[in-house]
């Protein structure tokens, strides 16, 4: 869901105003030096002062230096790998496409397999299509140090006997016009001229020049296209993290921390990541609420 502003500001102005009306006060470069169980609660040290407090809240996201802090207090981190991440391929064939949006495509790897919309970047592929098939992977991928091959449907709302009938249908009513100049099932130009390359349809070749050959050659471009991935790409850093701290350490319904009373968690500190950056943002703030109630 997104505001009628289509702003993100709306969204922050939102918890502002609601944090003002609340009269929750805000400390702002107040960074968090330490922070250890004491008699009467918790005890927070930032740069300047020390807080005292009876209910402490870490909402922290993937902070290495938390999760460290955390650990040396005999919590369970699940160890936390990047997720919701882009494919860098290295195909310069591919990165003239740069910008090629697909409604829907289907990524497959050794057992792993994701539907969605797809976009070709100047590095490689994106679109949720890829970043729902990081998260599913995202531990696997990690361990092959980003390295992988990858196989593409372009066009999953068709079969391959869709496409041929659809190359057959051409070539039976324009012989002699050129392969290239033609653009079947709502695909660019550009791109048809790429699976034209893939499929080594050469630059003058014309319908009654094409056979059986080329026509399977193209389902397959089409279908089963493979790349080489070679690392993972971000705009700046990863969008979310996979692990933190283990479920098993906390209270479902409050959140709460079952060795340390008063200690709670929300959000990415925790070992929660979805497939979008929309469903991590709601994990967040359903557990914020979970956590405010219980408070």
């Amino acid at each position: 869901m997104f505001p009628d502003t289509d702003s993100s500001q709306t969204i922050i102005d939102c918890f502002l105003n609601e944090a003002r009306r609340k009269k929750v006060e805000l400390r702002l470069l107040s960074k968090v030096l330490d922070f250890e169980n004491s008699d009467d609660g918790w005890l927070v040290r930032l740069e300047n002062e020390e807080i005292r407090t009876s209910k402490l809240l870490i909402a922290t996201g993937s902070d290495k230096h938390i999760w460290e802090r955390l650990k040396a207090m005999s919590l369970d981190i699940i160890e936390p790998v990047p997720s919701l991440f882009t494919f860098h391929i290295e195909d310069s064939a591919l990165q003239g496409l740069t910008g090629t949006p697909f409604p829907e495509i289907v990524v497959r790897t050794k057992g792993l397999q994701s539907r969605g919309p797809g976009l070709i970047t100047h590095w490689g592929m994106s679109g949720p299509g890829v970043l729902k098939l990081s998260a599913f992977g995202a531990r696997v991928f990690f361990e092959k140090d980003y390295c992988f091959d990858i196989n593409v449907d372009w066009l999953p709302r068709f079969s391959e006997s869709d496409i041929i009938n659809e190359l057959k249908t051409e070539q039976a009513s324009n012989p002699k016009k050129k392969v290239r100049n033609f653009t079947p099932l709502g695909l660019s130009k550009r791109f048809w001229e790429f699976i034209c390359n893939k499929s080594q349809v050469s630059e003058h070749q014309n319908w009654s020049e094409t056979g059986k050959k080329h026509f399977k050659r193209i389902t397959e471009s089409l279908k089963k296209m493979s790349f080489e991935v070679n690392g993972k790409s971000t705009f700046k850093d990863e969008f979310v993290t996979a692990g933190g701290i283990s479920l098993e350490e906390v209270d479902p319904k409050t959140f709460q921390s079952i060795k340390y009373s008063g200690l709670y968690f929300a959000g990415e500190v925790l070992d929660i990541d979805a497939v979008t950056g929309g469903f991590n943002f709601q994990a967040a703030w359903t557990g914020g609420w979970h956590v405010a109630s219980s408070i």
